[in-house]
């Protein structure tokens, strides 16, 4: 995957995620409409291009956190706080995970080490 790519991705999430958390705190209440991208592009400061938010709006639909009603706009969903939760739930996993592999690869590389230093004195 190009670094291009999975820049877009990272940035995809992130915006879901900071649309989220605006949901949860109330900026937006469940069945609301939210504001058109070039209002969210401007409301983010333009950190994010129309495309990524575009694209982070899709992806929230998927997700039932918004949805779209033809020709009137896009809206909160009444499941975004429960998503919401469930993806803090996801990310807080990952973390444990990335933690216990961490620790098992520095356990490992101190095993390497050791194996390493005994070579060395045994050879010396």
């Amino acid at each position: 995957m190009g670094f291009e790519i999975w820049n877009n991705e990272i940035k995809h999430r992130n915006l879901q995620i900071e649309i989220l958390r605006l949901i949860v705190k109330g900026e937006w209440k469940p069945d609301e409409k939210i504001p058109v991208p070039k209002d969210l592009y401007h409301f983010f400061d333009g950190r994010y291009s129309y495309g990524i938010i575009r694209i982070a709006i899709e992806l929230l639909i998927e997700d039932d956190c918004l949805y779209a009603i033809n020709g009137k706009g896009i809206y909160v969903s009444p499941n975004a706080e429960l998503v919401y939760s469930k993806i803090v739930e996801q990310v807080l996993y990952k973390i444990k995970q990335d933690v216990e592999i961490l620790a098992k690869l520095n356990t490992f590389k101190n095993e390497v080490i050791r194996v390493v230093d005994e070579a060395y004195d045994n050879n010396n």
